[in-house]
């Protein structure tokens, strides 16, 4: 065998590297929960071994409780609820990248779905409606999340959005402030429209409805 990288001490995701498995291509992990397993690294290191198995065993139960205790497996909240915990912990999820690889992640309170159910339905669920970060450099947590149309949700990307202008780079919402105009005329004639950014930050809108 060559050498082996040495992981002594490094942590992946619930498991501590102890020591190498001489001969082999195998270390000894300690697992949050307290137990030990000589597993492959390179299935903890790629991600597709977590924990000793106790991760899967609690994933397990917690599914088991909640399809007995709720009855909601097939509502169409549940499924939103399954879908917002995917991106923030799933790596195989094809929406990972995007939140949980950047960082997203939801609170420990809607890691149950009774906790979610009651504030989805006390802040206007609707089944034509899907969960929305208010601030998208946050995560999804109480105080920052509400339920939108795709329309408000793709109005919601718009307006975050950074554009550099005279030396400072500020959301597209900063700038509509300043300036008095629409975040979304604003996106168009940037992103669409493809005016330089000087154009269109101060042309204002009466004057532009008249070219």
């Amino acid at each position: 065998m060559g050498r082996r990288k040495d992981y002594t001490g490094q942590k992946f995701y619930k498991l501590l590297a102890i020591k190498p498995i001489p001969n082999t291509y195998s270390w000894l992990w300690l697992c949050e929960c307290g137990n030990k397993k000589i597993i492959a690294s390179g299935e903890v290191i790629r991600g597709k071994i977590r924990s000793c198995g106790c991760l899967g065993e609690e994933r397990k139960k917690n599914f088991i409780r909640m399809v007995t205790t709720h009855g909601d497996s097939y509502k169409r909240l549940y499924y939103c609820w399954g879908c917002m915990r995917a991106r923030c912990d799933n790596p195989n999820n094809k929406d990972y990248l995007k939140y949980g690889g950047q960082g997203i992640k939801y609170c420990k309170e809607w890691g149950f779905y009774e906790n979610f159910k009651k504030w989805a339905l006390i802040h206007g669920y609707k089944d034509n409606l899907t969960i929305d970060r208010i601030n998208n450099n946050l995560g999804y947590i109480p105080s920052n999340c509400r339920w939108a149309t795709r329309k408000e949700q793709a109005r919601n990307r718009c307006m975050v959005k950074k554009v550099t202008f005279d030396g400072e780079t500020r959301p597209i919402y900063y700038w509509a402030d300043k300036y008095n105009i629409s975040s979304l005329v604003i996106y168009s004639r940037i992103f669409k429209l493809k005016w330089r950014i000087d154009r269109a930050l101060l042309t204002s809108v009466k004057k532009y409805s008249r070219v």
